[in-house]
């Protein structure tokens, strides 16, 4: 097996997050890599831990080739509120999904962590966490609002989240 270790993203990482998200998203744009849509969902996010974002890297002789994010969000149950974390950006790296990278990412959040929350899986992960004791609640409606290229004029679309999803993941 493998020599792998599991520990927090740090700022310093960068470089080496820059070589995983190529070689896992290869039409990704670089140009967003903790950008602003990062900054939004970890840094900005109201629901943050003062220690900064809860983003896992697992890695083997010093390259990541296991990531996933954990964002803060709050949930509504009865008249409280409960502290949750929403996985995000779940992905291992092909050659390394045989080698417990995806279980050893998902035990440390289950570790440390009383609500998490998955949605929009993939079959491969949505096998994976079914097989660690999670509940599967079925398909989730989503809605999104798009701005058609026309005027300005919005279009509102309903999207499904579908079982049968086969990109990415674990």
């Amino acid at each position: 097996m493998e020599n792998l270790s599991l520990r927090r993203l740090s700022f310093d990482d960068r470089p080496k997050l820059s070589e995983f998200v190529s070689q896992a998203y290869p039409d990704r744009r670089q140009a967003t890599l903790m950008g602003d849509d990062w900054h939004r969902q970890y840094v900005r996010n109201p629901h943050s831990h003062e220690d900064g974002p809860t983003i896992l890297i697992c890695l083997t002789e010093n390259t990541i080739v296991g990531h996933l994010g954990t964002m803060p969000v709050e949930l509504s149950m009865g008249d409280s509120l409960a502290r949750a974390v929403w996985l995000t950006d779940f992905y291992v790296l092909p050659e390394f999904r045989k080698k417990m990278v995806g279980l050893l990412l998902l035990r440390h959040v289950m570790q440390t962590q009383e609500i998490a929350l998955a949605l929009g899986t993939t079959d491969q992960v949505s096998e994976l966490l079914r097989g660690i004791g999670w509940n599967d609640l079925g398909s989730l409606r989503s809605f999104k609002r798009l701005k058609a290229g026309d005027g300005g004029k919005y279009s509102s679309v309903c999207l499904r989240a579908s079982q049968n999803s086969s990109s990415g993941g674990e």
